[in-house]
């Protein structure tokens, strides 16, 4: 779930992925980070470029994520990353999502409603 206001945009870069159930509230995601299922980002929250957010991940407000780093937790404490690992993540994550958009873009069917008690599937 995005959050925004007219005073705290939630401002999302280039090539991130944003996990099932995620909750940002007026954050700032940089390019290629990966924001882990689950987690929450609360007011003011800067995840730096390549960072990676766990999944259940709290990040309280006004924290600051480093380029490069793992935020992890409840509350979220910052470690430093493996920028290699971290990219391979993000390159796979980035790529899933793009292909699947595709897959389903292309495979979506009108389906015409049938008329019958309960549809019958």
């Amino acid at each position: 779930m995005r959050h925004t206001t007219e005073d705290r945009p939630t401002v999302m870069g280039d090539e991130y992925v944003i996990g099932h159930n995620v909750h940002v509230e007026g954050c700032v995601i940089e390019d290629r980070c990966l924001i882990g299922s689950g987690s929450i980002g609360l007011n003011r929250v800067r995840v730096g470029t390549g960072s990676v957010v766990g999944a259940e991940a709290l990040v309280a407000e006004d924290t600051r994520i480093p380029p490069g780093s793992m935020a992890l937790g409840v509350p979220a404490r910052v470690h430093p990353g493996d920028a290699a690992r971290q990219d391979e993540w993000i390159d796979f994550a980035v790529r899933e999502c793009v292909e699947n958009g595709k897959n389903y873009r292309d495979s979506l069917r009108l389906i015409e409603p049938s008329g019958t008690i309960n549809g019958g599937l």
